[in-house]
C-alpha cells in the first residue's frame, strides 16, 4: 500500500481537517466500487464528418501560376483557406491585404522551403490517409450528438504549419463547424520535437508523450467540448478544477472506449497513482487551504499541465485537482440526474460541490 498515513500527516493538514485523519481509516474497510455507467446505443444517429487534407491541397498549389490556383482552393474552401495563410501560418502580408503577388511570392516561398517540404514529407509517411481516425472521430461525434442534439457536423481540415497549432475550432460553412487538425503536431513520441523549436516548455517529454496517433480524436474533441462547455466559474482552485472537471465529465461520456490514459493524457503509472491516491490528492488540497485559493503560483501545477502537482510526491502527475474536480462533477451528476445540457449552465462550482456530497473518505455517501 502507498504510504497514506505518512503522505497525509506530511501534507501538513490542520484544524478541522485532522478529523479527516480519523474518517480515512472508516475508508479503507470498505471497498466500494464505481457503479458501471450504462453507455447509449448511437448506432441510429447520423452525423456529418468530413476529414478534408488540406495539408496535401496547398502544398499542390501549382506555383507556375499561385494566385489563380489558391483563388481555386479558396473557391473549394472558402473559411478555411484564408483563416489558413492569414492567421496560421500566416503568409499575408497584414500591412498590404491586398497585395496579391506578394501573397503568392510569399506562399512560393512556404511550398519551396527545404524544410516544409522535409516536414510535409514526413507526415505523408506517418499519415497517409487518415481513414480509421475519421471512423473513431464519427463514433465520438455520434456520442456528442446524443448528449447534444445540435452538435454533430464537421469539417476536419488536417494541415500543417510547422509546430504552430495542434487543434482548434472554427466556423465554416453548409451549416458545419471546421475543425483544425495540425498533423505535424502528431508525429510521435520520438519526433524530435525539441530539437525544432529549442527552450520551448510546449515541446517538453511530459507533453510531447501524447503527440501521436492515439490522441487526435481525443484533441479533437477537447476543441469541441471546450467550445461546447465554455465554462468559467472563477478563479478560485475549486472554480478552476470544477470547470475543468466538467469538460473532463462530458469527453468521458463521447470517449466511453477510449482508455483513461488517453483521456487523461497521463502514463499508465500516473493514472494508478491518481486512482489510488484520490483521498491524499484531497486532503491536500484542503489541508493546506488551497480550494479557494487564487494564488497562481501556488495552484498552478494542479490544474495545468505540469511534469508533477507541486506539494506532492515527484511520482504524481500534473492536473490533479482536475482528477478530483471531475470526480465531484460525476458524483453531482450520478445524484442529480441532469441533462449534460443542464451541467454546462451551471456556473457554481460551490452548488456542484455542495449538490454533490463528495467526500472521497467516506465511499458509502
Amino acid at each position: 500500500m502507498y504510504k497514506k498515513l505518512k503522505y497525509i500527516f506530511a501534507l501538513g493538514a490542520k484544524g478541522i481537517h485532522q478529523l479527516l485523519y480519523g474518517l480515512f481509516f472508516t475508508c479503507i474497510l470498505f471497498s466500494c466500487g464505481e457503479d458501471a455507467k450504462e453507455i447509449p446505443d448511437v448506432s441510429g444517429i447520423s452525423v456529418d464528418v468530413d476529414f478534408i487534407r488540406f495539408d496535401q491541397a496547398f502544398q499542390g498549389l501549382d506555383t507556375t501560376n499561385t494566385e489563380a490556383s489558391l483563388a481555386q482552393l479558396e473557391q473549394q474552401y472558402p473559411i478555411f483557406t484564408p483563416l489558413f495563410y492569414q492567421r496560421i501560418l500566416p503568409l499575408m502580408d497584414q500591412g498590404q491585404p491586398d497585395n496579391k503577388a506578394l501573397l503568392a511570392d510569399n506562399i512560393n516561398k512556404y511550398i519551396r522551403d527545404e524544410f516544409v517540404q522535409s516536414l510535409y514529407d514526413t507526415v505523408q509517411i506517418v499519415y497517409p490517409q487518415l481513414d480509421d481516425i475519421k471512423a473513431d472521430f464519427e463514433e465520438s461525434v455520434k456520442y456528442l450528438k446524443h448528449y447534444f442534439p445540435e452538435k454533430g457536423n464537421y469539417n476536419v481540415y488536417a494541415f500543417i504549419s510547422e509546430f504552430g497549432y495542434q487543434t482548434f475550432i472554427t466556423d465554416d460553412t453548409d451549416q458545419k463547424e471546421g475543425l483544425g487538425l495540425g498533423l505535424d503536431m502528431f508525429l510521435g513520441k520520438d519526433y524530435p520535437y525539441k530539437e525544432m523549436i529549442l527552450k520551448n516548455p510546449t515541446f517538453s517529454d511530459y507533453i510531447t508523450r501524447t503527440f501521436n496517433k492515439d490522441h487526435i480524436v481525443k484533441k479533437l474533441m477537447d476543441a469541441i467540448i471546450l467550445d461546447v462547455a465554455n465554462v468559467n466559474m472563477g478563479e478560485r482552485l475549486l472554480d478552476k478544477m470544477v470547470s475543468n472537471g466538467v469538460r473532463q465529465y462530458v469527453l468521458e461520456q463521447v470517449l466511453p472506449y477510449t482508455a483513461d490514459t488517453v483521456k487523461w493524457e497521463y502514463t499508465k503509472a500516473q493514472m494508478d497513482w491518481v486512482e489510488k491516491n484520490e483521498t491524499n490528492i484531497y486532503v491536500h488540497v484542503l489541508g493546506e487551504e488551497l480550494l479557494y485559493s487564487t494564488r497562481t503560483k501556488l495552484i498552478k501545477s494542479l490544474i495545468d499541465k505540469s511534469p508533477s502537482s507541486k506539494g506532492m510526491p515527484p511520482e504524481s502527475p500534473g492536473r490533479t485537482a482536475n482528477y478530483i474536480g471531475y470526480k465531484i462533477v460525476d458524483k453531482f451528476m450520478t445524484r442529480s440526474g441532469i441533462s449534460m445540457d443542464s451541467l454546462i449552465r451551471i456556473k457554481d462550482a460551490q452548488f456542484i460541490l455542495d449538490n454533490s456530497r463528495y467526500n472521497p473518505l467516506n465511499k458509502r455517501r
